[in-house]
């Protein structure tokens, strides 16, 4: 007779995909220039707003 999962151990703690976070937001990389990071930074600092912000207010005006 086989042995249950529960019987070898079972699911091993933080296998399994990973929880969105209660803020429903989940974080992405980027690659790029030094030239690049700063300008996203400069930008994102003129307008007031985080740099995650700054970006997706670019990408939604792009992509109307």
């Amino acid at each position: 007779m086989p042995e249950s999962k529960t019987q070898r151990g079972g699911a091993r703690e933080g296998s399994g995909r990973k929880k969105i976070s209660k803020s429903g937001r989940k974080q992405i990389q980027f690659s790029l220039q030094q030239e690049e990071i700063d300008l996203i930074k400069q930008k994102s600092a003129e307008m007031g707003i985080p740099a995650s912000r700054f970006i997706m207010e670019c990408v939604k005006a792009y992509c109307k």
